[in-house]
């Protein structure tokens, strides 16, 4: 107690030198306050990114397995190499859910280009939005009815469509689509008790299933959820696989309406994720006869816990269902590196930055502290000769010292508070500069039905991640303070050892005759 009230008393007698060292250390903390809470908001914001954008796998046919191709006779084309290996089902999506452990949903995909009418034959007035990446595609596409063709996804749930499990799309209004064989992890097998949870296969109504569509394209067209459209092929797809545009005709009800949150790009506009639908698998095999013989393009997995997801694939590719090179499991995660790459820059950058200004901190203050030091050097001898200890001595220079530090600590904070998300996002818009654009390629040209288009990867819209995923929400709570007050007393401690060795060396009898 006593030596606070020394502390106290010098602190108030030398103002000016208490002022000059209460700005140093202001400095000091309200540069590490900041940086602390930036890292902090930067950290938080990558596992938002990771539970968003990562924590995703998926199995795919081995298509580099050359087992897996065959040579099929195409009537009136002769010969193609088509891929014949195992099929990708929804009772492998089941199975695998059921024996690993750790995963929270699945979603089965297949994708096809097909072309949306209302109930009367007229085709929907689809939506450009300038998302067409080739001009010379899309209007060598444009022929017939092949240009009002749209992606059709079909699924086995919706809610954890790729597009929707990382946030790109939202559920505007209405229900997600559930193939109800999936939602039993069974095997499709077409019976009305499939029917009767909840797709409307085989309704009296003709309905074969259910459609999630774009508000967007709903609005343009008159559409609600509840009514009606119609899907079918293009003519010369129909006519290539030896069948017609009316045998074809799918009728599906619209439960649901989707909102984009990000930016989409595609070959053509018609093929945009503005125009894009979400239905079954069902619906996807009554318009295009043998794709559910040929089975889904890829299923992807989404794990509880995005940090174990490597662990996790490797125990899916480990089970007996997904030996003999029939399928491959691979883990994707260029959204999440491509959003959380300017993050870690901004780790880094701001590590060096709280570093240099303890450092410096350090250094000024050692040096500021030596000059108090210096200054009292004949009162420190003074009180070495009656009988006070060297470390009694250093002990009130580190009070009052310590004294100043709560107070720039204190203030540090409500400054901190207004300069932090200012200062957060202008070192994050520092790592951002310089880094490319996150663009992707599109695949080639395949066939599984004897003509050659656009395989899905080609036809898939994809989106660019928001970089507003990658934000910060810069918030100075207890634990940042606490951070902010354990460094800054540690450095004033050792500031004040540094700056006290002189004294420590010095004799009582050479200090004031050195004075005198």
């Amino acid at each position: 107690m006593r030596s606070i009230t020394l502390a106290v008393r010098y602190i108030w007698r030398k103002r000016g030198r208490t002022i000059s060292l209460l700005l140093i250390l202001l400095v000091v903390a309200t540069t590490t306050l900041t940086g602390l809470a930036v890292r902090g908001a930067a950290a938080d914001a990558q596992q938002a990114i990771r539970q968003a954008l990562g924590g995703v796998f998926t199995i795919e046919q081995d298509e580099s397995n050359p087992e897996n191709w065959t040579n099929r006779q195409i009537e009136g084309m002769g010969y193609q190499q088509v891929f014949a290996g195992k099929p990708i089902t929804a009772e492998l999506c089941g199975r695998v859910m059921t024996q690993v452990q750790g995963i929270r949903g699945c979603d089965a995909t297949t994708e096809q280009v097909l072309v949306p009418e209302t109930t009367d034959g007229r085709t929907l007035k689809l939506i450009d939005d300038g998302s067409g990446t080739d001009p010379a595609s899309e209007q060598a596409f444009s022929t017939d009815d092949f240009g009002d063709t749209v992606t059709v996804i079909g699924g086995t749930d919706s809610r954890f469509d790729a597009n929707f499990a990382k946030g790109y799309l939202v559920l505007a209004d209405g229900e997600p689509v559930i193939d109800p064989a999936a939602r039993a992890g069974t095997e499709r097998d077409g019976s009305d008790d499939d029917a009767d949870a909840g797709t409307g296969v085989g309704t009296d109504d003709g309905v074969v299933g259910d459609v999630l569509i774009g508000s967007q394209l709903a609005e343009r067209n008159g559409l609600r959820i509840g009514d009606t459209i119609v899907l079918r092929r293009a003519t010369v797809h129909a006519q290539m696989s030896g069948t017609t545009v009316e045998q074809t005709r799918t009728p599906v009800r619209i439960v649901g309406l989707f909102d984009q949150t990000a930016k989409s790009s595609a070959l053509t506009s018609n093929w945009s994720m503005t125009n894009a639908m979400f239905t079954t698998m069902d619906v996807v095999d009554h318009s295009r006869e043998g794709t559910a013989e040929e089975g889904f393009d890829k299923v992807s997995f989404y794990v509880t816990d995005p940090d174990r997801t490597a662990d996790i694939a490797a125990r899916v590719q480990a089970l007996d269902e997904l030996s003999g090179g029939q399928y491959v499991v691979s883990q994707d995660t260029a959204d999440a590196d491509a959003v959380s790459e300017p993050l870690r820059n901004l780790d880094a950058l701001v590590l060096a930055l709280v570093v240099l200004a303890l450092a410096a901190g350090m250094v000024i203050l050692c040096l500021v502290l030596a000059s108090r030091v210096k200054e009292r050097m004949h009162e420190s001898g003074v009180l070495l000769s009656l009988g006070f200890g060297r470390w009694a001595i250093l002990s009130q220079y580190l009070v009052e010292a310590a004294l100043v530090a709560v107070v720039a600590f204190a203030l540090s904070v409500p400054i901190g508070a207004m300069i932090g998300q200012f200062v957060g996002d202008g070192l994050l818009g520092m790592s951002r500069a310089g880094m490319g654009g996150m663009g992707g390629t599109v695949g080639g040209l395949t066939s599984k039905d004897g003509m050659t288009v656009a395989n899905s990867d080609m036809m898939s819209p994809s989106f660019t991640p928001n970089a507003d995923m990658g934000s910060i929400h810069v918030v100075i709570d207890g634990w940042t303070i606490a951070g902010l007050y354990g460094l800054g007393l540690a450095l004033v401690a050792v500031s004040v050892g540094l700056s006290g060795m002189v004294l420590m060396r010095r004799r009582p009898k050479d200090i004031l005759a050195a004075m005198s």
